[in-house]
């Protein structure tokens, strides 16, 4: 829910289009409970972000972020063994 909302205004340009696919690392949420509680966690976030002045730059950088842990659990990236 946070990538989803916190991303909106830059889905296309980080290749957000389709945000329920299968996914390693991120889940999307089924319950209307926990859509709700997410939602109201959003609010806080966004709050927290204002006293923090963070810029379009820093929310476009930490959606970058987001992003790309989103299509590395898409690829289905995973924790390799160790060789010694």
């Amino acid at each position: 829910m946070f990538l989803q909302l916190l991303c909106i205004s830059y889905r296309k340009e980080l290749h957000l289009e389709n945000l329920g696919d299968a996914n390693a690392f991120m889940t999307p949420l089924q319950r209307v409970e926990d859509r709700q509680r997410a939602m109201q966690t959003w609010v806080k976030i966004c709050s927290a972000m204002n006293v923090l002045r963070i810029s379009s730059e820093e929310l476009k950088a930490l959606c970058s972020v987001l992003a790309a842990i989103h299509h590395i659990g898409l690829a289905g990236a995973a924790k390799g063994t160790v060789f010694h």
